[in-house]
């Protein structure tokens, strides 16, 4: 009797080990894209708008290129977390988190080319981000170089602006706050960029100025070039 009141309390501690492993182990998820906003009126159709934004695929480091949330060590070493994980694999989230904050900005949408009607000026914003760096408990470093380009059908050559900027922050204890902070620098970034498509929209030729507001904790600002369309 003693023996089968020993093999059910050591059946119960071992039930209760397994679930606490699985909670333990269990996947969590994460997103860089912004919180909902009641920002700029998207409710037109589109011709009512002025012009669109296409955000192309963001192109990131290879070993970066994953659903796993890489950690980079102080020593240079990198970590993935299997159990903790991008909503979409990284470049998507980047790609949408960049599309939410123009859009809202903005207030107009993100279309794919093939989808933006005919003679109505598109925006093209691509992005190579050679840094995304997650510093566990430590500190998050985005360095980003973005090319936009203003056409207006597939003939188009309008003026082409490829600028660079890298935003470096601490972070507080954990996970979420070093998600947090990835998500708060992809909105400043973000943000020169709808500085500067909101300017060269007013413009007559459609020139593309460096953004003007750069004074961001963090930001530092590489500058832009005017490159071959």
């Amino acid at each position: 009797m003693l023996l089968l009141k020993t093999g059910r309390v050591l059946l119960a501690a071992m039930t209760l080990a397994g679930l606490t492993a699985c909670a333990t182990d269990a996947e969590r998820y994460y997103s860089l894209q912004p919180a909902a906003s009641g920002g700029a009126d998207q409710t037109r159709t589109q011709d009512g708008f002025d012009y669109v934004i296409s955000v192309r695929p963001v192109q990131v480091p290879a070993q970066l290129d994953r659903s796993q949330i890489v950690l980079k060590g102080r020593s240079g070493d990198v970590s993935v977390l299997n159990a903790s994980l991008w909503a979409s694999p990284l470049p998507d989230e980047l790609r949408l988190a960049v599309s939410s904050v123009l859009t809202q900005r903005l207030g107009v949408p993100d279309l794919p080319l093939s989808a933006v009607p005919d003679g109505l000026r598109v925006w093209l914003v691509n992005l190579d981000v050679q840094r995304f760096d997650s510093v566990y408990n430590a500190a998050s470093v985005i360095d980003v170089t973005w090319r936009l380009q203003g056409q207006t059908g597939t003939t188009d050559k309008a003026p082409t602006s490829v600028c660079r900027a890298t935003m470096s922050k601490t972070v507080g204890t954990g996970l979420a706050p070093l998600i947090d902070t990835h998500r708060e620098s992809l909105q400043v970034l973000a943000g020169l960029i709808a500085q500067q498509i909101s300017a060269a929209q007013a413009q007559p030729n459609g020139n593309i100025a460096p953004p003007a507001q750069l004074n961001v904790p963090g930001l530092v600002f590489q500058g832009c070039a005017q490159a071959k369309a």
